[in-house]
């Protein structure tokens, strides 16, 4: 997901960019996963960090556990979120559980198809 805000300030435009990456590991998978997406997306990030009309770009990969634990990397998104935080950490955890176990339910199946 990329978000772009521009906000202005005595007449000048100031435009951030907020690269987001979900990714949904096991719990002890936390810190390798955010490592590997970071080396993934730094190149996307470098490209926005060279438009001269782009002040701050902030890449962010988060990590929500398999079971729908949010990992501390959420807290990133703090600043972009502000007062919608706790319920996005609580809809993220939900999002997880529910991904989680339709895969579980697919992972017999040898063809991918939705489970009502």
């Amino acid at each position: 997901i990329i978000i772009s805000t521009t906000t202005t300030e005595k007449g000048v435009d100031n435009t951030a960019v907020w690269i987001i990456e979900l990714t949904c590991p096991t719990e002890q998978r936390f810190r390798a996963s955010n490592d590997l997406k970071r080396e993934k997306y730094e190149p996307v990030a470098a490209v926005f960090r060279k438009q001269p009309n782009i002040n701050v770009v902030e890449l962010v990969p988060i990590e929500v556990g398999a079971r729908g634990r949010p990992a501390r990397s959420l807290r990133n998104l703090k600043p972009l979120l502000q007062r919608n935080y706790s319920n996005a950490i609580e809809e993220a955890g939900r999002a997880a559980i529910i991904a989680s176990m339709h895969i579980f339910y697919g992972s017999e199946d040898l063809q991918w198809r939705h489970h009502t």
